[in-house]
């Protein structure tokens, strides 16, 4: 399952927990909460 980011204008289509802060997005930056669950990672 991939967790897309629902924030306007991101484009990150599936959530990596940071390094140091397991709900932030290693990719966008954006928390967990901004994220969706979709069936497939497009990545």
């Amino acid at each position: 399952m991939a967790i897309r980011c629902t924030l306007v204008n991101c484009t990150c289509e599936c959530f990596q927990p940071g390094k140091i802060n397991l709900r932030t997005c290693d990719q966008c930056k954006h928390g967990w909460v901004a994220h969706e669950t979709l069936k497939s990672c497009l990545q």
